[in-house]
């Protein structure tokens, strides 16, 4: 049995250190949480073996059209050749199997090349389609496109058709997918803890999920409004003068304190919550 990684407060998730099949599984699970900010609802992910290019796939919410999610563990970026293989294995497949996917979803553990970036930003498929169609005729992919022929289709023409028929398709890096999971991170918790060998700082004060208008509202709930009166009297410090030469008292320091204090606590007594009360004197001044 592997070792999990260790997570440590204030680092990332280590995706990179899971192996190729926690990885996915890690994904999948992930992906539960974050599809409904996406609009869709995962169904399925792929068993033992693969499924044709299938690691997850879910639905649409709006029209029920199919999503795919593909998870690339690798030790390097995901490169454009990678995206053109997956894309043309998917399409190939999709054909043989009638679906009609129109999201195509790549979740990289590590980073992704600038061509990858640069293709899926780009509002033409030119660079994506010229990817898959060098991939469907590689030899790692003969197999799948002598199925098709058989079937009386032209790999070819199915690729593009693919690759240019869809509505989405993103990738995502490691770093892409830790900013993704902060949101939903509680959510996540239990799955964290099983991938991840979780430092115990992390597990007592977890990630916060900064959603900002309920992490507010549960803020101003929690936090009282005012803040209680407290009032009590005690002697004045031995450095403190009650008299000047200028203005002796008329009686006595005991009898005027008194009054003082009796007067003040009477007068805060009489103070609203939420009001401001400034005392002055001679020394200055306190609120």
């Amino acid at each position: 049995m592997s070792t999990k990684p260790i997570l440590f407060a204030g680092l990332p998730l280590p995706l990179s250190e899971l192996s190729p099949d926690a990885f996915q599984a890690f994904v999948h699970e992930a992906l539960s949480a974050i599809a409904p900010t996406l609009g869709l609802d995962i169904e399925g992910m792929a068993g033992a073996g693969g499924d044709d290019g299938f690691d997850s796939w879910g639905r649409r919410r709006s029209d029920q059209a199919l999503s795919c999610f593909q998870s690339k563990r690798l030790k390097k970026a995901l490169n454009i050749g990678d995206v053109g293989h997956e894309l043309a294995k998917v399409g190939l497949t999709s054909w043989l199997d009638g679906s009609q996917v129109k999201d195509h979803f790549f979740v990289a553990a590590g980073a992704i090349a600038k061509t990858v970036a640069r293709a899926v930003r780009a509002e033409s498929r030119k660079d994506l389609r010229d990817a898959a169609l060098k991939q469907a005729a590689n030899e790692e992919l003969s197999e799948l496109v002598e199925t098709v022929r058989k079937r009386g289709g032209d790999a070819d023409q199915i690729v593009a058709s693919y690759v240019d028929g869809l509505d989405r398709v993103q990738a995502w890096s490691g770093h892409e997918l830790n900013t993704r999971i902060s949101p939903v991170w509680s959510s996540l918790q239990d799955g964290i803890e099983r991938t991840f060998t979780v430092h115990a700082v992390l597990r007592e004060r977890p990630r916060p999920d900064f959603e900002e208008t309920r992490y507010l509202e549960a803020l101003l709930a929690s936090t009282p409004s005012t803040v209680s009166l407290i009032i009590a009297s005690a002697s004045p410090p031995s450095n403190l003068r009650p008299r000047s030469a200028e203005a002796p008292p008329a009686r006595s320091t005991t009898a005027r304190s008194a009054t003082l204090v009796g007067y003040l606590v009477e007068k805060l007594l009489e103070v609203n919550p939420g009001e401001c009360v400034v005392l002055i004197g001679a020394g200055g001044c306190c609120h």
